[in-house]
Order: structure tokens, then sequence, then C-alpha cells
């Protein structure tokens, strides 16, 4: 990592130490992909739901990267299950964030390629389906609420990437254009498009080759933002190979999708990114491959 990014990280940290700031638990979760179970399991594995699917996790905040929906036969499941945990976990000091995904965009938009059948069935069919999910409908109004980019401490989480032409644009900007965006049903507005946030996989293709130039200038992007510099991108939407979460660019791009869903894949992959520890974020796992715990 260039210098001056390792160095504001060194002064994030000590402004927070004088400071006495609560240092809260931090942990992502990657794609999920509409299956239910592999949610709960993943949620307790972290100890923030107990058995009934109830927050337990006090003031913990959870950022789940997107994607709930498709595939799996339990979308609607997976996204009631996260906004009724925003709510407990409130009203314990806590917080679940959900990102935008690409896969909630393409049910906003109404490509419902990978829409699971038997789940369509069960809502009556292609129609209801695509009314239930649309901007005005009820699930679609559900992932309206879903932020495309959110940024806690040195951290910043989104779907897919982080093009360095739009991260100048801050978070306030992105999600306010992405809203915009959709209450108007500009699919392919810049922030959404092909190239947008929810879609981009350059940034973990090239970190995945050893070239991190697109992370480091998505940083110094950032800064111009006037939101405070951030050390690291989180992202889900780039399947990584073997069950393993991957650490880049020093740990300065982490991708979290590891394909936990069985719609994806048959391995029963199951882990998490533990954040809390600014200077060293842990990927946990469990299940009956053997995993590699990344040394930061």
């Amino acid at each position: 990592m260039p210098g001056r990014w390792a160095a504001w990280l060194v002064c994030l940290t000590c402004a927070c130490a004088a400071a006495g700031s609560e240092v809260r638990r931090t942990i992502a979760i990657g794609d999920l992909h509409g299956d239910l179970d592999a949610a709960m399991r993943v949620l307790k594995l972290a100890r923030v739901v107990d058995d009934a699917g109830s927050w337990i996790g006090g003031r913990t905040v959870v950022v789940q990267l997107g994607d709930l929906t498709d595939r799996g036969t339990d979308s609607a499941g997976c996204v009631d299950l996260f906004l009724r945990l925003q709510a407990e976990a409130a009203a314990a000091g806590g917080e679940v964030v959900t990102i935008l995904g690409n896969h909630e965009l393409m049910n906003l938009s109404g490509d419902l390629r990978y829409v699971n059948p038997q789940e369509m069935k069960s809502f009556g069919g292609r129609t209801a389906w695509s009314q239930a999910w649309a901007p005005a409908g009820e699930y679609g109004q559900k992932l309206l609420r879903f932020p495309l980019v959110a940024k806690k401490g040195d951290t910043l989480f989104v779907h897919g990437g982080l093009p360095g032409p739009l991260a100048s644009m801050g978070v306030d900007r992105l999600n306010k254009r992405a809203s915009e965006a959709m209450q108007s049903g500009s699919w392919r507005d810049v922030v959404l498009g092909p190239s947008g946030l929810p879609w981009y996989r350059d940034q973990v293709y090239g970190a995945e080759t050893g070239d991190c130039d697109d992370v480091w200038g998505a940083l110094r992007a950032f800064d111009d933002a006037g939101e405070g510099p951030i050390s690291r991108i989180v992202v889900g939407h780039t399947i990584q190979r073997g069950g393993q979460i991957g650490v880049f660019c020093q740990g300065a791009l982490i991708a979290a999708d590891i394909a936990m869903s069985s719609a994806i894949s048959n391995r029963g992959y199951l882990g998490y990114v533990d954040l809390t520890d600014p200077d060293r974020p842990r990927p946990v796992y469990t299940g009956d491959e053997p995993y590699k715990t990344f040394e930061l």
C-alpha cells in the first residue's frame, strides 16, 4: 500500500484511541442469492442471531454486500430477514446495512432471467413477480431502501467495485444519484449501468493478477470527495475460488463473495469478514473444506 494510505490509517487509529472512541464490532457478509438457510447459518456463525433468527448482536455492525436475490428459492425471505434484523439491531444499538447488488437492480428493472422458477410460481407467476419487485411494488419498495455504497470507519462497502472516475462523488452523492436514477427508471445511469458500482468487476480482476492501480486510484479519488480517507474497499459480486475470501493489494481490497448460496455451489462454503480491528481484517470460516486465513 502506498505510504500515505498506511500513514492515514495510523493517524485515524490513533485519533480514535486518543478520543476514547468505542470500537464497534463490524462484519461484512457476501452474496447469498436466495438461500435463506445459508443466510441464517452465516449470521449464526457471526453470533449476531440466535437459532430463531432474532438479533443478539448488540452494537455489532453487519454489512451485507448485496445480491440477496435471484437463483435460490427464497429471495423474498432473505430480503425480509435482513430488513427485520435492521429494526432489531437498531433497537439494540447495532446496525444492519444491505448494499444494492446488481441482482436487486435486475429485479427492479424487470430483468427476471435469474429468478428461481419455483419462487416465481409461489408469487403467482411472472406478472405477479414483476409487479411485486418493480419500484412501486411491495418488494421493489424494500429494495429502493438499499444504499449503493456505505462507509463505516475507514472502510467502503460496495457490491461490485468502486470505479475511480466515480469515487470522487463520495457516499452521499453516489447514493442520491442512484436513488434518483432508480425512481426515474434510468437503469443505465453511470452509477447503475454496466460500468457502475453494482456491476464493476475490473477492480477485482486486476487485483487478482497483482495489478492494484485501479484500487489505489479509487482510494485517491475518494479522498477528493472530502468525506475522509478510506483504507480499503470491501466488495461481493466476483466469486472467489475455493470458498476463500480474497484479500488483495495489501488489504486495500477484500472480495467476500465465496458462493455461499446452494444455488451457486454445493460445497457448503460459509464465511464473513471481521473488520473490527482496522489494522487486521480477519476472514472467518466454517465448513468441511480446509480454509486459509489470510494474514494482513
